[in-house]
């Protein structure tokens, strides 16, 4: 994970936001070096029905390390 200053998060917005757009990395907004949010790339479906972390979770790529590793979990272990 990138992290970067808030100074100079205003210096560099755009480029910040394509970045995560295109990667999908993640980057870390500190203020005086402690991490205070996180610049993710918004999920490819949403689904109002749903709060905005099971968006985040189902949606995204948090869990695509799954394909490289599915033996490692069951579905059940995942539904837990």
């Amino acid at each position: 994970m990138k992290t970067i200053s808030s100074s100079n998060v205003r210096k560099h917005i755009s480029k910040l936001v394509d970045d995560v757009v295109e990667t999908g990395e993640v980057i870390a907004i500190t203020r005086q070096k402690d991490i205070d949010v996180l610049i993710i790339k918004f999920p490819r479906e949403y689904k109002k029905e749903f709060s905005d972390i099971a968006n985040l979770n189902a949606y995204s790529e948090s869990f695509s390390f799954l394909d490289i590793e599915p033996e490692l979990y069951s579905r059940a272990d995942l539904k837990k």
